[in-house]
């Protein structure tokens, strides 16, 4: 069973989209969006431990 995927857009400051755009090139994400979707799943992930991020 897919998912839907909703569009949305955000504002970042410079170093975040350096940041990203360095990831993409280095091929750690296929794109910015993806690095972004990985960082916002960790972030859960870590607030479902009880972890403080």
């Amino acid at each position: 069973m897919s998912r839907r995927r909703t569009s949305v857009t955000v504002t970042l400051p410079p170093e975040i989209i350096d940041y990203l755009r360095d990831k993409v090139d280095r091929r750690d994400f296929s794109t910015m969006a993806h690095g972004i979707e990985v960082c916002v799943l960790r972030y859960m992930q870590a607030e479902e431990r009880g972890e403080r991020p």
